[in-house]
């Protein structure tokens, strides 16, 4: 796997959620936490992705729990244009908030492309409908 990557696990869906686990690393950083989210949110989500970008101030974004000690996990991505041409980034917040030893937090910026974010909107996609238990993308 190249040093840039995200990888998605799911759980079969359970009171009308889906147990998902998202790890990533920029390749100097990482981290991974865990949500449980409507599977139409992160439909939504991928299927904006999979167009970006449409404008030249585009931003995708997806965020579930909060970042404070009153969530029990939180997840941000938001896929934004950088000012040098034909690049793009994806910033990563994740954060648990668990007892101290499992309890952790990160943010951090992959650098990418706008065709290999798109990619992985269409292929996260895929994902949510094909029942497979992981996806994992190179970026």
């Amino acid at each position: 796997m190249a040093s840039s990557f995200i990888i998605f696990t799911q759980q079969p869906v359970a009171n009308g959620f889906l147990p998902i686990h998202v790890g990533a690393s920029n390749g100097d950083f990482g981290g991974s936490t865990e949500a449980s989210v409507y599977a139409d949110e992160i439909k939504f989500f991928a299927d904006q992705l999979a167009t970006f970008p449409r404008t030249p101030g585009d931003r995708v974004l997806f965020s579930s729990g909060g970042d404070d000690d009153a969530w029990q996990s939180y997840l941000y991505l938001e896929a934004y244009l950088l000012e040098t041409p034909g690049a793009a980034a994806l910033q990563v917040r994740v954060r648990r908030n668990e007892p101290e030893l499992q309890a952790g937090g990160s943010a951090f910026t992959i650098t990418s492309t706008p065709a290999a974010l798109s990619r992985l909107g269409h292929a996260l996609s895929a994902w949510l409908v094909s029942g497979a238990a992981r996806l994992e993308m190179e970026l």
